[in-house]
């Protein structure tokens, strides 16, 4: 959809997941060099890095859908990006990496005591007002 609507508006799109796996995470550095574009459509679920596209956005689309869905469009697209050799994440092993950790949020099931829940509720409650 984000490719689509890039295309259809001749704006750049910017895939962040791409830009993790390339500098090994999305860095507000990223998010502001993005942010100060006259015109840009992202992608992805990084949240609190994200804060000057979040704030520069004219629009945002929230896709929300059942966890098994989103699993068996995982699946799909890590079939089909490695049949035709353009996976990011090729291999089962980091395909069973990402269907677990994308299954922790889908359900809410991230421990309260790793460092990102710490973050997100460190986070939420500095927004709170906002």
């Amino acid at each position: 959809m984000a490719q689509n609507l890039s295309s259809m508006l001749h704006v750049p799109h910017y895939d962040l997941d791409k830009i993790g796996l390339k500098n090994g995470s999305v860095t507000e550095d990223d998010a502001f060099a993005i942010a100060e574009q006259p015109g840009w459509i992202t992608e992805g679920c990084y949240l609190i890095w994200t804060d000057p596209l979040l704030y520069q956005a004219d629009s945002i689309v929230l896709l929300e859908v059942s966890w098994p869905v989103a699993a068996w469009r995982i699946i799909r697209r890590h079939i089909t990006k490695s049949l035709h050799d353009t996976n990011p994440y090729p291999g089962v092993k980091l395909l069973f990496k990402l269907l677990k950790d994308a299954r922790k949020h889908y359900l809410n099931k991230v421990r309260s005591d790793t460092p990102l829940a710490e973050c997100m509720r460190s986070y939420l409650e500095e927004q709170r007002d906002s």
